[in-house]
């Protein structure tokens, strides 16, 4: 069988690549770049591809971020199996002053699914507190709507703490990835520091 063509493979840097590459008599040359991002091929440089893994190519993986507690899924994101456990910590006030009523703090998008499980409001000494939960759809103009409606909204009253509390009257108890929660403070009372604690399944 005869040897056509025989190659030559050279590796150098892109930055000061020379205009030629000599490979010996009867080869011909190939170089990639030490960042393997560019090949070159009789003279031209050509972009290897570099596709990232997902729904419907293959490649690189994206970052992780690190961490043991996340699976990669085939839609290429890395999230919490479902059934673990988190908790969502809100605060109002600063500890110096009475914050305002009416006060608002929002996550502004939820990166996984869940079902809230139950809920904990502490103050920094005794006092009373009410906190409504609301959600919205991923969207550039929200409407919000509260997940308690009728039901019983996290708070305290003349206590230090109310801790782990049910929500069996909510009107809704489940989010879905991508969707931003809004925390009202519907009343304070000598509190000059309130944390909401939401215990949250994954879905």
């Amino acid at each position: 069988m005869a040897i056509n063509q025989i190659l030559a493979f050279f590796y150098c840097d892109l930055a000061s690549e020379v205009s030629s590459i000599s490979a010996p008599n009867g080869c011909r040359a190939y170089a990639v770049d030490t960042g393997l991002n560019y090949v070159r091929v009789s003279g031209v440089w050509n972009k290897i591809q570099d596709e990232t893994f997902g729904t419907s190519s293959s490649g690189k993986v994206p970052a992780s971020g690190g961490g043991t507690s996340k699976y990669l899924r085939a839609d290429a994101t890395w999230v919490a199996p479902p059934g673990t456990i988190k908790v969502i910590n809100v605060v109002f006030g600063d500890g110096f002053d009475i914050p305002i009523i009416g006060s608002k703090a929002i996550i502004a998008r939820i990166p996984f699914g869940g079902t809230v499980n139950d809920w904990s409001v502490e103050g920094n000494i005794s006092g009373s507190a009410t906190i409504d939960v609301q959600k919205a759809s991923d969207s550039a103009t929200p409407s919000y709507s509260s997940m308690v409606g009728a039901g019983t909204k996290p708070s305290i009253s003349s206590v230090v703490a109310s801790n782990g509390n049910s929500i069996s009257n909510w009107d809704s108890t489940t989010f879905s990835s991508g969707d931003k929660l809004r925390f009202n403070l519907d009343n304070v009372s000598t509190c000059k520091m309130i944390t909401l604690s939401l215990k949250i399944t994954v879905s």
